[in-house]
């Protein structure tokens, strides 16, 4: 991958010697057009508003805006949040309570992606929106907008959520090179870890409800979906628990390290359980479409609540309080928040 301008510009396939494909990127950073080092249009792609693909020609994970999907969910990575760029909306709320502005009533809505401007505003991170592009009013010529320049999103990673370009594997880290909105204190958000600060070593205790259910238990002994070749082997145990990732972090990658250390007790039913051992999947909830995601459906039918899956449990729980304990590095989940 080749950055510059605060983009990535071109990528590099195969050898360090193989030809680059060249990325032309429109006002937002999202990827328009690839092309060889001849100038020739080897793929194109044309988007939505809010960033669904209505056709594409090219074999690039990093469309709109620059954001990397993510296939196993069909939904765009930034660094706090996941985006459905079908439903046009964030999978979990806003974890930044600076964001709200009784002002701005569009900004109570901490689903809503870029205060419902997406022509104008971007947002890499999940926290906030910017713009790149100056907004003029075509009536006066004077600028209403537009004036919070964008910092570059931080290049991925499998290794633990290491921000190889900044020099720093702690995903907070990267906000240091965020133009933050004015006031920005580091406010503990809903999600619970203090954003604008490094984490601790430490652990969080999250209180709140969880949409708990019944698990498959022929999964269990099998490898779960944290397995994999490069990885290690994270077979699903009777007293681990499935979650969804974008409701704990920014990707699996970054939740992987800690899987071992996060734990749930679910006081009002006398159950608990102790690691994570497995992405949730499986068929969609009735009344879905066939080929819709699990997972969205599953945020879809139970909004602001954590959603877990128990291998080991004896039946479906419904809704029910929890509490997580998790390192400070992970924070609380979705649904949940932190208390002493």
């Amino acid at each position: 991958m080749i950055w510059g301008n605060g983009a990535m510009i071109a990528e590099v396939a195969g050898t360090q010697t193989a030809t680059p494909e060249y990325r032309l990127l429109d006002h937002e950073g999202s990827l328009a057009v690839e092309t060889d080092n001849s100038g020739n249009v080897t793929g194109s792609n044309v988007f939505l508003p809010f960033g669904q693909m209505v056709s594409s020609t090219t074999n690039d994970s990093f469309q709109f805006t620059g954001l990397e999907q993510d296939t196993e969910n069909s939904s765009d990575h930034a660094w706090f949040r996941n985006l459905s760029t079908e439903q046009s909306r964030w999978l979990r709320p806003d974890p930044y309570l600076g964001s709200y502005d009784l002002a701005n009533p569009q900004s109570l809505n901490r689903y809503a992606y870029v205060n419902n401007q997406p022509l104008i505003f971007i947002d890499r991170s999940g926290l906030y929106e910017c713009s790149n592009s100056t907004i003029i009013d075509p009536s006066t010529g004077d600028v209403i907008g537009g004036s919070v320049g964008c910092a570059p999103p931080p290049p991925p990673s499998e290794n633990g959520g290491c921000n190889t370009l900044y020099g720093s594997c702690d995903p907070y880290f990267y906000l240091n090179f965020l133009p933050l909105p004015a006031g920005f204190d580091g406010t503990p958000g809903v999600g619970g870890a203090t954003i604008g600060s490094a984490p601790n070593n430490g652990t969080v205790k999250c209180s709140g409800s969880a949409r708990v259910l019944q698990g498959n238990s022929a999964t269990i002994g099998h490898p779960g979906g944290f397995s994999g070749p490069s990885v290690g082997n994270f077979p699903v145990t009777a007293n681990g628990a499935a979650v969804i990732p974008s409701q704990w972090g920014p990707s699996k990658a970054f939740l992987r390290p800690y899987l071992n250390q996060i734990s749930g007790v679910f006081p009002n039913v006398n159950y608990s359980f102790t690691g994570i051992v497995d992405v949730m999947g499986g068929a969609p909830p009735p009344g879905f479409p066939a080929n819709s995601n699990v997972q969205t459906d599953l945020m879809q039918l139970n909004p602001g609540k954590l959603i877990l899956e128990l291998p080991g449990a004896p039946q479906d729980f419904g809704t029910t309080a929890v509490t997580i304990t998790a390192p400070s590095a992970v924070g609380c989940p979705a649904g949940t928040v932190q208390v002493p």
